[in-house]
């Protein structure tokens, strides 16, 4: 009984769940102006999730390179204006994947 339950809903999941979801997904993808919070709070995470994997991966793949010598003297300590500025470019890198999401499609 209770394995012809699960099949059972594991062929709803597959069956109806998942194309409807994939619906709106690929919907939403069509028309970024139509988007609610959810789909904004999305993109937000995944565009965090690429900075980090940039901020990350980039030293990585270079760090095999020939250095380039230092012209000054390297910030050890990031003051309060220096938060503000990497704060405030987070966040205009998220407004301007929304801006540049809603002209491509136009």
């Amino acid at each position: 009984m209770i394995e012809s339950f699960s099949a059972a809903a594991m062929d709803v999941l597959q069956d109806r769940i998942l194309p409807l979801v994939l619906a709106r997904v690929g919907q939403a993808v069509v028309n970024p102006d139509s988007w609610g919070v959810m789909e904004l709070v999305i993109v937000g995470l995944f565009t965090q999730i690429g900075l980090e994997v940039y901020k990350h991966g980039v030293p990585e793949v270079f760090s095999r390179w020939k250095h380039l010598p230092a012209r000054g003297k390297p910030l050890e300590v990031l003051e309060s204006r220096d938060r503000q500025f990497i704060a405030f470019s987070q966040i205009a890198i998220v407004v301007m994947t929304f801006h540049y999401l809603q002209v491509s499609q136009a």
